[in-house]
């Protein structure tokens, strides 16, 4: 049963419109019509058949995925209607958007001399370690952190990496994140325990 927004409390509002939000990118976007339209250039471009039936089972693993998506995406929604109160903390179980395979990747960018276009890239949840490559500066100095993370120490809860040096010295006045405020404590000090 849905009820009236007016009866949703806060947190159920603001989850039901994320939801909404994600429909809403689903029907501007559509990713089936896109999906179709990436595959089908590849087919076409080629004359290699093994990569003809490739682009060709893309699309069909492509389409299946994302109708699993927008069921499951339909059925949050109608739950969270439902709902006159959820968790502040309450996020949604959705499955992961979907994407094309790795083969279908490299085998378009060597056909088609480019990379294959994004099919609702705000939809598609990044790898840890691909926000970690985004996120390389230290929120204390502001100075870059560069690409091996060396001397680093990454937030347990927001993933966010600082120098070692810098966070030691933050923490000697506020045993927090600098960036999500979720309790650290200093290596140095309160050394991980082992067996």
């Amino acid at each position: 049963m849905n009820r009236p927004i007016s009866i949703l409390s806060e947190e159920s509002k603001d989850a039901l419109f994320d939801l909404l939000t994600i429909r809403n990118t689903i029907k501007t976007e559509n990713p089936l019509k896109k999906s179709q339209q990436i595959t089908t250039s590849l087919s076409n471009k080629s004359t290699d058949e093994t990569v003809q039936r490739m682009s060709r089972c893309e699309f069909i693993q492509f389409e299946k995925f994302c109708k699993i998506y927008v069921k499951s995406l339909n059925s949050h929604i109608e739950w969270v209607s439902s709902q006159p109160e959820i968790a502040s903390n309450w996020t949604p179980n959705l499955p992961n958007f979907p994407q094309f395979s790795q083969c279908f990747l490299i085998e378009y960018k060597k056909t088609m001399k480019s990379e294959s276009p994004e099919i609702c890239e705000s939809l598609v949840k990044k790898s840890e370690e691909e926000e970690e490559l985004q996120d390389r500066e230290c929120l204390i100095c502001t100075d870059d952190i560069g690409r091996s993370f060396e001397n680093t120490v990454k937030c347990d809860d927001c993933k966010r990496r600082y120098h070692d040096d810098c966070l030691s010295e933050w923490l000697k006045i506020k045993r927090t994140c600098p960036a999500c405020s979720r309790l650290m404590l200093n290596r140095n000090e309160f050394p991980p325990l082992t067996n």
